[in-house]
């Protein structure tokens, strides 16, 4: 079985290996950018994936719902501040 430490860095390097960070693919395609760039807007969806098969969809949901709540809350005030004047 691996460790905790050892399984995270493997995690994390099939997540490079998705983005397109293979050393053998860099600037070998044309569309390298957009591969890139997709895959770097793929991560939240990845990551809400992995929240909901490691601790379930219910505290999945709700850790999304604050963490909106609270940058909409932060985005909402600076509009407040900048219409109110």
């Amino acid at each position: 079985m691996i460790g905790g430490l050892e399984a995270e860095r493997l995690g994390s390097l099939e997540a490079g290996r998705y983005i397109g960070w293979e050393a053998g693919r860099r600037g070998k395609g044309e569309h390298d950018t957009l591969r890139s760039m997709v895959g770097w807007s793929l991560l939240p969806v990845i990551e809400l994936s992995w929240m909901t098969l490691q601790i379930g969809a219910v505290p999945t949901l709700l850790v999304l719902m604050v963490g909106l709540i609270m940058v909409f809350g932060v985005i909402g005030r600076k509009f407040a501040r900048i219409f109110a004047d």
